[in-house]
């Protein structure tokens, strides 16, 4: 674990970010210099969206508590954009109806999460998070591979044509 960086900043010329690449670090802040056509730090500084303002691509790892987006422009949640984070506890994201694969993965003492309508769900979304409900599948046709396993699901109801892939709901264990 990296504890020495605890702020991040993105020159201008920064179009790519890897997957990942803050994870188990102390980041709480990013910068983003003006003039970057890709990303966007928001006013608190915890998170990076997409320069149109549509995703949330990286949400800084040492953000703890309950993380509450109310900006309505923000639809999707991009690969990974939380992942690891082990200090949240819930997560509010009313407009989101998009998760990109490992969008929540090992967010361990995340017990509540509350989302939009959901269209589309990744693989690894909820991968050993603490939830213990599903969101709404009203209008998600498929859902990734693994994306509950390892969570604390205790009943899951799935709709009437709804493709389920591998190991969508294995190691559901209290």
């Amino acid at each position: 674990s990296s504890t020495q960086i605890k702020s991040v900043t993105i020159p201008a010329s920064v179009t790519s970010i890897g997957e990942f690449a803050f994870g188990d670090t102390a980041v709480t802040a990013f910068d983003v210099a003006e003039g970057n056509t890709t990303y966007k730090a928001q006013t608190d500084k915890s998170y990076l969206v997409s320069a149109d303002g549509k995703t949330l691509l990286l949400v800084a790892p040492r953000v703890s508590g309950e993380f509450k987006l109310t900006d309505k422009n923000i639809t999707t949640v991009g690969r990974g954009a939380f992942s690891s984070n082990g200090r949240l506890t819930s997560i509010i994201l009313p407009n989101v109806t998009v998760l990109e694969d490992y969008a929540f993965a090992y967010c361990d003492r995340v017990e509540k999460i509350e989302l939009g309508k959901l269209t589309h769900i990744g693989e690894y979304a909820f991968f050993k998070t603490g939830i213990k409900t599903l969101p709404s599948f009203e209008g998600v046709s498929e859902i990734g591979k693994y994306a509950f396993s390892f969570t604390k699901l205790t009943s899951v109801s799935i709709p009437k044509g709804m493709t389920v892939a591998e190991g969508v709901f294995s190691e559901c264990l209290d």
